[in-house]
């Protein structure tokens, strides 16, 4: 029900229901990599970019789309490698062992992923640095603010949530009183975010973010 002009999903399905009805609303869409962007705005080229290696996720796709004032939006749609764990798993770790030790579990698992995505973070980095026009990043980067991989994007764009945010902007619903950002969206040359807030939902492990 959101009014939106563009969404970027990450661990997408061809053919559901839930594609079908994205793409009879936001008519312009492109997809690789479980990956998938829909627009409003005509999209006038796209492509996908493999990262390098067996690092985990296979890569990250990005579209240029043509917006109503003439302006083109690249926008680029990414997912870092995960740390292994659903919405399921978490809230039978956190009734087990409770919440501090559920929260401990999955900060050792985003370390030991740690690697890969900087891997990943590397090979975003290098492209977006050598893109022709500013760009716009979103995407779940399985990471949180203060990490490394935060740091070197930000050499290159600016947080959404430092720019518009407010409170926690915890992203993340598998620990109840932890909370985590891990799915930023990135501006870049004369892209600003006036708004920024966390959507609530029950269909996902993870809230969207709004920008």
């Amino acid at each position: 029900d959101l009014d939106v002009d563009l969404i970027a999903l990450q661990d997408v399905r061809s053919a559901t229901k839930a594609d079908r009805l994205l793409q009879a609303k936001l008519v312009h869409h492109v997809a690789a990599f479980d990956l998938a962007i829909y627009s409003r705005y005509p999209i006038v080229q796209w492509d996908r970019v493999a990262f390098p290696g067996d690092s985990g996720r296979i890569g990250f796709i990005w579209a240029d789309v043509l917006l109503p004032e003439g302006d083109t939006l690249r926008v680029v749609n990414v997912h870092l490698v995960s740390t292994d764990v659903d919405l399921r798993e978490a809230k039978s770790e956190q009734a087990k062992a409770g919440w501090w030790q559920s929260a401990k579990l999955l900060l050792r698992r985003m370390v030991r992923r740690a690697e890969p995505r900087s891997v990943q973070a590397g090979a975003l980095a290098a492209w977006w640095s050598e893109s022709p026009r500013p760009v716009v990043v979103l995407g779940d980067f399985n990471d949180v603010p203060t990490s490394a991989t935060h740091r070197r994007l930000r050499d290159l764009g600016s947080d959404s949530f430092a720019q518009a945010g407010a409170g926690w902007g915890s992203t993340y619903r598998g620990l109840r009183l932890v909370p985590l950002r891990i799915d930023w969206i990135w501006t870049s040359g004369p892209w600003k975010a006036v708004e920024h807030r966390v959507v609530k939902q029950t269909w996902s492990d993870h809230n969207p973010v709004l920008v």
